[in-house]
């Protein structure tokens, strides 16, 4: 379930040399909401991990939101920068990152494969959260 957050994180740091465990960690809320669409067993013990007050007949929709928001919060909590915290511009890291992530051997063997456009979305949404 770690595909695509590889993908996003190999590609921002290959870019703007940023630690792997933090460009890993920019789009993971997006992307649990993605995942719980496509494999909510999996984000379901995700959100166990976390203390997601769930029901057993939670819609994925629904599950993914409260796992992102978990998991936004927990990156608060431990004071994880945003790309505009470390400085990057939007502008820069869609045009210099972004075509990365969708070649990136990560997404190639995801689920589902993204396109640009999606991580694009992914990385403007988590831009300054």
């Amino acid at each position: 379930m770690c595909h695509l957050t590889h993908a996003v994180g190999h590609s921002l740091g290959a870019v703007f040399h940023m630690a792997h465990g933090l460009a890993c960690a920019i789009c993971l809320p997006q992307l649990l909401e993605l995942y719980a669409d496509w494999m909510p067993d999996r984000v379901r013990l995700v959100a166990d991990a976390m203390g997601v007050k769930q029901a057993e007949d939670m819609a994925s929709e629904e599950l993914g939101k409260k796992t992102a928001e978990a998991a936004l919060a927990f990156m608060k909590l431990c004071k994880l920068p945003t790309l505009k915290e470390q400085g990057l511009s939007l502008e820069e890291v869609c045009a210099k990152a972004v075509p990365m992530m969708s070649k990136d051997g990560c997404n190639l063997i995801a689920p589902r494969l993204l396109p640009d456009s999606k991580f694009k979305a992914m990385i403007t949404a988590a831009y300054d959260l």
